[in-house]
């Protein structure tokens, strides 16, 4: 469990970064009263870290037997491990797409609803854990993290859209998080289920790598906030 946290927990890192950068310029959208302005930054921003959580969890959950077999060199941790490390990789993604949601609360200065979700999320998460680890082990415990953030996701997101960027939850599960996560699923499962026989450690590592490559290629050809800051991080690689 604890070796299936540390590596899921690598998800979140992207959320992190960008929340301290979105947080401000929310801030000051919203203190210049640049609704319009705010309204399309935060669906880009929100699109941009679904493609970089979407893209490495999904590839971690879903060559997770081969990943924990590369780092750890141990067929039987990884066969035992690896399901636990799917179920805390989606938790982890789910809670993560959760942060520029609540980066626009604050910048409102609105924190009763974060307060209330965390109370409540503590309230249900610890009687369920009581209910699954005795029964289910580690795997339970993961699913009561995975399932408090669903309900997270499913809960606060309407919440805090009625209230402060009304009309855009639609568009917030549909494009901002729905599609690049069905981008990262297709391109990935393909490449799990085209994974030839035979292989070593090392080829897994690269076969997963270069298929998520290709999920990040499809993302940029398909969602324009991608496609926009890709075309800027080559501009500044190659100083064009």
């Amino acid at each position: 469990m604890a070796l299936a946290g540390l590596i899921a927990s690598g998800v979140s890192f992207a959320a992190m970064a960008v929340y301290a950068a979105a947080f401000p310029v929310f801030s000051q959208l919203v203190a210049s009263d640049q609704s319009e302005r705010l309204r399309t930054t935060y669906h880009r921003v929100c699109e941009l870290l679904s493609v970089m959580l979407f893209t490495p969890g999904v590839a971690l959950a879903t060559f997770a037997p081969e990943v924990l077999r590369w780092y750890v060199r141990d067929a039987s941790v990884a066969a035992n491990t690896s399901e636990i490390l799917r179920v805390t990789v989606f938790g982890h993604m789910l809670s993560s797409v959760l942060v520029l949601p609540l980066a626009l609360q604050l910048a409102y200065g609105w924190t009763r609803l974060a307060v209330y979700k965390h109370v409540l999320g503590v309230v249900i998460f610890v009687p369920a854990l009581l209910l699954l680890v005795p029964r289910y082990g580690a795997v339970g415990a993961a699913f009561a993290w995975a399932g408090i953030n669903i309900g997270f996701v499913l809960v606060e997101v309407p919440l805090m859209h009625d209230r402060v960027l009304k009309h855009e939850t639609t568009r917030w599960y549909l494009v901002d998080v729905g599609l690049p996560f069905l981008i990262a699923l297709t391109v990935l499962g393909a490449a799990r289920w085209g994974l030839p026989a035979g292989r070593t450690a090392t080829f897994d590592l690269l076969w997963m790598s270069m298929w998520a490559t290709c999920s990040l290629a499809v993302s940029a050809a398909m969602l324009p906030a991608t496609r926009q800051w890709l075309a800027r991080m080559l501009r500044y690689r190659f100083g064009r």
